[in-house]
């Protein structure tokens, strides 16, 4: 009978361990995701609203930025998707593998920046989507406005 109940009481307390080595797991998850989305915003806030040379306002690429090594505004994220973290040079970001980072930069009134715009009203939102094995796990935003075109 001894025997049982302690056997019982050790199944237990394994599985109160596994749970408690699952969250702890899950929240180092969510710290490298939000670390990971941190820094390319930080990337990405680093760039003016435009090209500084341009004066038509565009969304995406422009001709000849093949790369995000070669992006210099922040419209040009637009699209970006990536299949496993990297720095902006292409060098994978150590246990970046199982991760995803997808971009939007998108045109968003002035009055109410939380309402979308289809034209360039001087205000646009970024966000971030962080993905685990296909699974969108967190997301960033950030604004910048027109008059903010200069380099913080």
């Amino acid at each position: 009978m001894a025997t049982l109940v302690t056997g019982i009481l050790l199944s237990g307390s394994l599985a109160a361990f596994a749970q408690l080595h699952g969250r702890q797991k899950s929240m180092a998850i969510m710290e490298f995701a939000d670390l990971i989305e941190h820094d390319l915003m930080q990337e990405i806030i680093s760039f003016p609203y435009s090209e500084p040379s341009v004066t038509t306002v565009s969304t995406g690429p422009d001709a000849g930025e093949t790369s995000r090594s070669l992006y210099d505004d922040i419209d040009d994220y637009h699209g970006w998707t990536e299949s496993f973290a990297t720095t902006r040079t292409g060098s994978a970001i150590p246990a970046g593998g199982r991760f995803r980072r997808s971009v939007t930069v998108e045109f968003v009134r002035t009055s109410n920046m939380a309402i979308p715009s289809l034209t360039n009203q001087g205000a646009r939102v970024i966000t971030i989507v962080v993905s685990l094995d296909g699974q969108p796990i967190s997301s960033l935003q950030a604004y910048r406005t027109q008059t903010d075109n200069q380099v913080p």
